[in-house]
This record gives C-alpha cells, structure tokens and sequence, in this order.
C-alpha cells in the first residue's frame, strides 16, 4: 500500500509541506524532487526505491558476491534506496 501511494504522490506531485501527505510518506518528501517513477516502479535518482516487502531480500542479494559486510553496505546505497538506509539499516 505504501509503495503504490508513493508511485500516485509521486504522478500528482508534492505539497509544500510534508503535513500534506500520508504519515507513510513523509520521510520521502524531503527530497521529492529526486524522485521519478518509470514502469512502475520509483527511483531516487538512478537508485530504485524499495518497497518494504521486499527490502529483507535485498541484503541476502547483495551479499552473494560475498565481499563483507562495508561493501554490500556500499553496494546498495549506490544501488537501491529506502529510509533508514543510509544509516545501515537493511531493512
């Protein structure tokens, strides 16, 4: 639900204030202008954001190449994007 709510505020654009939008999404108003939506699916500048059914998934894959914890840590905040991960919360 949070996810198809963020690709629908994302089409009609953002308030001026975050108080405007679902409690759900406003962690993702602070840089509303970073956000895209292309086939469906939403992207903070090239990283896809991820929706939070599957974020569990994403560090079982990103380990697989098996390079230590500081480079999966790496690799997705280059790759993909939700709150929380910048702080390396994986999920």
């Amino acid at each position: 639900m949070e996810y198809a709510g963020l690709i629908d505020q994302v089409r009609r654009g953002w308030p001026e204030t975050a108080a405007g939008v679902a409690t759900c999404l406003r962690p993702f108003h602070t840089f509303a202008d970073e956000l895209s939506v292309s086939c469906g699916l939403v992207f903070k500048g090239h990283r896809l954001v991820v929706p939070r059914q599957a974020r569990a998934a994403i560090p079982e894959k990103l380990h697989a190449a098996h390079t230590g914890v500081n480079a999966c840590l790496r690799r997705a905040r280059e790759t993909v994007y939700w709150p929380g991960i910048t702080h390396g919360r994986l999920v």
